[in-house]
C-alpha cells in the first residue's frame, strides 16, 4: 500500500470524526476494525522462554499469515480475513481490517511475525536475553504473556494501549 502514513490515519480519523464508517465493499462484511500487535513471551516446563508474534481483533486471535504491513516502516497493518482467514473462504467474502500501529513496527519484528516462527530462549540464555534483548523488544513492541509466566511486563498491556 503507497499510501502516506501522513494522510492515511489522518484521513481516516477525519472520517471517524463525521460519523463516515468505513465499510468492505460487500455490506454484510461490517465494519473495519482495529486490530493490536504484541510480542506474547509465555514460559514452558522446562523453563524455557517462547516468543510469539500475536495480534487480536476483539480478543480474538489473528492468522498472521493474512496480516499485510502498510508502508516500509510497518505504521499499520491490513488484512483481507484476520480471525476468520483460516475459514477456507474466498478472500473477497472476508471483511478487511486496518489498524495504525502506535509506533512503526522494525522490519526484523515484521519478518518475524510473518514467518510464523516463535523463538526461544533456553533457561541458561534468559540473563543475556533480559539484559540485552528484551529492552529493545520493549521499545518496538508492547510485550504480554497470555499464560501470566513471563513476569517482566508492564503492568499496563493489552490491546487498547497499542492503537492510536
Amino acid at each position: 500500500m503507497g499510501v502516506a502514513q501522513s494522510r492515511l490515519w489522518p484521513l481516516l480519523d477525519e472520517a471517524a470524526t463525521l460519523g463516515i464508517d468505513l465499510v468492505h465493499t460487500k455490506k454484510n462484511l461490517g465494519s473495519l476494525s482495529p486490530y493490536a500487535f504484541a510480542l506474547d513471551i509465555t514460559r514452558t516446563a522446562d523453563d524455557t522462554l517462547v516468543m510469539t508474534p500475536a495480534m487480536q481483533l476483539d480478543g480474538v486471535p489473528v492468522d498472521l499469515s493474512s496480516v499485510t504491513f502498510i508502508g516500509a516502516d510497518a505504521h499499520g497493518v491490513a488484512t483481507c480475513g484476520g480471525a476468520g482467514a483460516a475459514t477456507g473462504r474466498h478472500p473477497s467474502e472476508l471483511p478487511l481490517r486496518l489498524a495504525r500501529l502506535v509506533r512503526p513496527l522494525p522490519a526484523q519484528l515484521q519478518a518475524l511475525a510473518l514467518t510464523g516462527k516463535s523463538p526461544e530462549i533456553p533457561a541458561d540464555a534468559q540473563a543475556r536475553f533480559l539484559a540485552e534483548y528484551f529492552p529493545v523488544l520493549r521499545q518496538w513492541a508492547d510485550i504480554i504473556s497470555s499464560d501470566d509466566s513471563f513476569t517482566h511486563c508492564p503492568a499496563a498491556t493489552g490491546g487498547a494501549r497499542l492503537l492510536r
